[in-house]
């Protein structure tokens, strides 16, 4: 019987921990024919929330989790990626930039957010991906991590 589900080459990945697939990710990424993955470990997120009457805001942590980009040689179908990666939030990307950016924080949805260093990347070109994730404007913000 013929699968229905729609064939992609570009794979935007979000695993929490927990699920599934979590431990194993980086393996299954490998098992792939990849042309370019790059996977990196978010684990300093936080959610803000205001208080509307007082204005006050608090910071909780959230769940530890890793995000993928991932570009496949061959097309793949959503439904395999979703049996692959059991657990994990997958989406097909539209703007790859936009996604290898989005895995330190580099994007201008996400400057609020913690700034991580490309260096904590996983991937098997991260000259690559350093490349892809650089903009004119392209700085690290400095965390103090204590």
């Amino acid at each position: 019987m013929a699968s229905n589900s729609p064939k992609f080459r570009d794979y935007f990945i979000t695993i929490n921990e927990g699920a599934p697939c979590y431990e194993h990710a980086l393996d299954i990424v490998k098992d792939l024919n990849t042309k370019l993955y790059a996977l990196i470990v978010h684990d300093k997120d936080v959610l803000r929330h205001v208080d509307e009457a007082t204005g006050i805001i608090t910071e909780e942590p959230k769940k530890t989790h890793k995000h993928i980009v991932l570009e496949v040689k061959n097309p793949v179908s959503f439904g395999a990626m979703v049996k692959r990666f059991e657990g994990a939030h997958i989406e097909n990307i539209k703007y790859k930039k936009s996604a290898y950016q989005y895995l330190v924080h580099n994007s201008p949805k996400s400057k609020e957010k913690y700034q991580y260093s490309p260096d904590e990347i996983i991937s098997n070109d991260l000259q690559a991906v350093k490349f892809a994730i650089e903009t004119e404007d392209y700085e690290i913000i400095q965390q103090d991590n204590r």
